[in-house]
């Protein structure tokens, strides 16, 4: 089962873009870009909904969209930099080569927050864990430290 979404972008002009439930808001901006004559790189773009914007690592069925909703396409001025909180390892060379990427991962905690962080691929689910605590400044007791 897919959903059709109205993407509006410059001075009235829509696009539409079919996706299935569990399609990234950022998958469909990249679509809507690549529909889109003349548009530049998917990444300094946001989608407004309702004029808010919306979380773009939420799949559409998260994203709490009507069907057949209507989004906004709006250039950003800079994509501002993710700072990650583990510092990102050096590429080994070699025969034995092995890259580190980084991945975005979502907690969502207790009181219905969620901590979006950058983290290695290598970060170990305690690194997660401590990061959301030390970023929370005392308010969030993940580790019953």
């Amino acid at each position: 089962m897919s959903t059709t979404l109205s993407i509006a972008y410059a001075q009235g002009r829509t696009v539409k873009v079919k996706a299935a439930p569990m399609t990234t808001l950022q998958a469909v901006v990249s679509e809507a870009c690549a529909k889109i004559p003349n548009s530049a790189h998917p990444e300094s773009y946001q989608l407004i909904h309702n004029k808010k914007a919306l979380d773009l690592s939420l799949p559409i069925r998260f994203a709490n969209l009507p069907q057949g909703a209507t989004l906004t396409l709006k250039r950003v001025s800079s994509a501002a930099p993710t700072a990650s909180p583990i510092s990102r390892p050096q590429q080994k060379g070699g025969n034995g080569s092995s890259r580190q990427q980084l991945i975005k991962v979502a907690l969502q905690v207790v009181g219905g927050s969620r901590i979006i962080n950058d983290f290695d691929s290598s970060a170990t689910l305690w690194d997660i864990v401590y990061s959301a605590e030390d970023g929370a400044q005392g308010t969030l007791n993940l580790t019953a430290r």
